[in-house]
């Protein structure tokens, strides 16, 4: 009961409901197992089967024992035949290996005799070898040599196509200027030809032009004091008639007065009107004066300004055109000059940039030779330092930075120089330390150390420095077969500040012409390893390292390559600042060339205009003065007019008062009648002079204004047509357009000439 989980010290239970239900309605199998399992009697039927379990395999068991102790037995039958076997072999191994010790000492005497031939040949193959390598790399460094000649030779072929190129179109611009300078030019030659022809045409008919016009204003003087004098003369008579006709009329009017009153009245009447008609007629007169005057005035301000301003002025303006023309010549061809050289200076610094293009091409080809042949992680650790102390030197921001720039030195490969026929065993000696970074001191290290580290660059750079390095006491060669043994540090070029680097990489190596034992050993008795020409070491430690380096992967080699395709482009690139700034300076000496020819062409066009004007000026003057004189012969006829009937009127007064003082009578006298006849006659006689004088007046009036009309309606203005033909200062602008299109087109052949060269040139 116990087992099933029943207790003696507790025989209350409590039992689930529906159990007591489930165990009355189960089946008899059911209670049956229930109540053995209370009886406890399943126990014993387990342990039962464990039981049985266990004889089973202790039955199989006892099995593989007794087949195990078969295979024992067996197994020892053959191990007593194998020891009987062994017995044997070990008897006649040591016979075997008596025989054998015997034949290989004789083969030992054989073979050391061969081998101290086989050592003298090797030493005269290596001599052989020592001068085909040397061979071979001279043959190296001159395909080297011719390949990167030949990309320099196909990248400046290349350049110089792309040259042709430009110029070819450059030159078809200039054929195509050239067609239109000559025909430009050819017609130009036309017109000022022309233009001459015309000149010296219209020259020849201003002077008969000129020479017609003298003759008629000779003949024109002539008429004017004729003109004058008639006019005079007319003008006298018929103010003498006028007078006798008003004495006549004032004797005959003595007769209607009735009285003396009546008379005076008349008269004081008559003599008021005259003094009217004298103060009106000097008014008259004196505007008529006063305007001739001013007429006088402005002739006289006008002829000035033609004979001397004006014709002083145009004179002025006509050079200074001229001289402008000329200007403007000299400084477009100056200009077209400057900006040829400054196409040609364009193109030189095109092909210094192909140059360097070219130059940097060689240079990474290198650097990609030198990294492939290079330990990756120290030339990868070299470029990333190089890439930090770049980006220090291009903007150091503090103090740190500026001594991390000064404090660097550069890797120990850039730091010195030696013959190129040692670069082996220099290179072996060294090894990765070629790449090493050398700083004046830990700080500096320290610090591009963490730049490295902080930018993640991949790379194990490697410094060294100098307050840090101890190469120890300075080692001395023996003396003996010195002429055969050399110090390595003595090959290398380098500065003092730096000795400490290279003596701890090379001051315990001594150069060897070749490997003597007696040598090698007493150079390591003395500290010193040893290294022949072609790279062969032996070492303090007793190894022996180098051999054979292919020449195109001498680092050094390379290294010197780069550095001097460095320097190459460090020339190209002074030599293209040089050219650029040449081409600066040219294309502001052109711009300035541009620009005073502008103004040039700017103040010539406003002279022109200026000369236009003043010419403008100058002919309306002229005609000006044309209208003066032809206006002042008429005043000039007024005011005699005026003069002559101011004279009649004073008469005309004093008859009147004569007649005033006399006393009234009613009729005429006897001498007053004679006196009427006798005026009568007189007024007779000049009216017929005065039909006579007007006659020929009018006769020598219509020849002056025949050849007035001559002078002004034709020959002056004939006159001023030609004079402005000679004058036009087109015909100076033409021949000025000429010699500058003429200048122009010997500058472009002279171009053309320079592009033939081009020519040679394959497409």
């Amino acid at each position: 009961m116990e087992s099933a989980g029943f207790s003696r010290s507790n025989p209350y239970y409590i039992v689930k409901q529906g159990k007591v239900n489930e165990l009355a309605t189960a089946s008899d199998s059911y209670r049956l197992q229930l109540l053995r399992e209370v009886a406890g009697t399943r126990v014993y039927d387990e342990k039962k089967q464990e039981s049985l379990e266990l004889l089973t395999s202790s039955k199989d068991k006892n099995k593989k024992c007794e087949e195990f102790i078969k295979i024992i037995t067996n197994r020892l039958k053959e191990l007593e035949a194998e020891t009987n076997e062994l017995k044997e072999y070990q008897r006649l191994d040591k016979d075997k290996r008596a025989l054998e010790y015997s034949l290989a000492e004789h083969e030992l005497n054989e073979v050391t005799k061969q081998s101290n031939k086989l050592n003298e040949d090797r030493h005269n193959l290596n001599n052989n070898s020592q001068k085909v390598t040397a061979d071979f790399a001279k043959v190296q460094g001159d395909i080297a040599t011719y390949s990167a000649e030949k990309r320099r030779l196909e990248a400046r072929f290349k350049g110089l196509r792309e040259e042709k190129e430009t110029l070819e179109f450059e030159r078809s611009s200039l054929m195509e200027r050239r067609s239109n300078l000559k025909v430009m030019i050819e017609d130009l030659n036309s017109e000022v030809e022309k233009e001459k022809n015309a000149r010296a045409d219209a020259s020849n008919e201003l002077t008969e032009i000129r020479a017609e016009i003298e003759n008629k204003e000779k003949e024109l003087n002539e008429l004017k004091p004729k003109l004058a004098e008639l006019t005079e003369n007319e003008l006298k008579l018929q103010t003498k008639i006028r007078v006798t006709e008003a004495h006549i009329k004032e004797l005959m009017g003595k007769q209607q007065f009735k009285d003396e009153n009546e008379k005076n009245a008349v008269l004081d009447k008559e003599h008021e009107r005259l003094r009217k008609q004298k103060d009106d007629t000097k008014e008259r007169l004196d505007q008529f004066k006063k305007s001739l005057e001013e007429m006088d005035e402005e002739l006289e301000m006008l002829t000035n300004k033609v004979n001397t301003k004006y014709r002083v002025e145009l004179s002025r303006l006509k050079d200074h055109i001229s001289n402008g023309n000329q200007t403007m010549t000299d400084k477009r061809r100056d200009y077209e000059n400057t900006i040829a050289k400054k196409l040609d200076s364009s193109r030189q610094s095109t092909s210094i940039r192909d140059q360097i293009n070219q130059t940097e091409q060689e240079i990474a080809t290198y650097e990609d030779q030198l990294r492939r042949c290079s330990n990756r992680g120290a030339y990868n650790g070299m470029v990333g330092v190089k890439k930090i102390v770049e980006e220090l030197k291009r903007n150091p921001r503090n103090t740190q930075e500026k001594n991390g720039v000064e404090g660097y030195y550069g890797t120990v490969m850039e730091l010195f120089e030696v013959p190129a026929h040692f670069y082996q065993a220099i290179e072996v000696t060294a090894g990765n330390r070629l790449f090493a970074h050398v700083v004046k001191d830990d700080t500096v290290a320290q610090y591009l150390l963490k730049k490295f580290n902080d930018h993640n660059y991949p790379g194990e750079p490697v410094f060294m420095p100098l307050n840090r390095l101890n190469p120890g006491p300075e080692k001395e060669l023996p003396n003996e077969n010195r002429s055969e043994v050399r110090p390595l540090i003595e090959l290398l070029d380098f500065d003092a500040a730096h000795e400490k680097v290279f003596r701890l990489i090379f001051g315990s190596t001594a150069l060897i012409r070749k490997m003597d034992p007696n040598v090698t050993r007493i150079l390591k008795n003395h500290g010193f390893d040893c290294i022949t020409m072609d790279g062969t070491q032996v070492s303090l430690r007793g190894t022996m390292t180098g051999g054979y380096l292919d020449p195109k992967k001498i680092k050094l080699d390379i290294y010197n390559n780069i550095r001097e395709q460095k320097k190459q482009k460090e020339q190209l690139d002074r030599s293209l600042k040089e050219s650029e700034e040449k081409t600066a300076n040219l294309m502001k000496e052109a711009d300035e060339f541009r620009k005073l020819l502008d103004d040039t062409e700017h103040d010539v066009r406003v002279v022109r205009m200026e000369y236009q004007e003043m010419y403008e000026k100058n002919r309306r003057a002229t005609e000006r003065i044309g209208e003066l004189h032809r206006a002042k012969q008429p005043r000039e006829t007024e005011i005699k007019r005026f003069e002559n009937l101011i004279d009649e009127v004073t008469k005309k007064m004093q008859f009147n008062r004569s007649l005033r003082q006399n006393p009234f009578q009613g009729a005429l006298s006897s001498e007053e009648n004679e006196q009427v006849k006798e005026l009568q006659k007189a007024m007779h006689d000049d009216t017929e002079n005065l039909r006579k004088v007007v006659e020929k007046r009018t006769r020598v009036e219509k020849d002056k204004n025949q050849v007035e009309n001559m002078l002004s309606s034709h020959l002056y203005r004939v006159r001023d047509n030609l004079q402005a033909n000679t004058d036009d200062i087109g015909v100076s602008q033409k021949r000025d357009d000429l010699s500058a299109e003429t200048a122009e087109l010997i500058l472009v052949n002279k171009r053309h000439t320079f592009f033939e060269f081009y020519q040679i040139l394959p497409n």
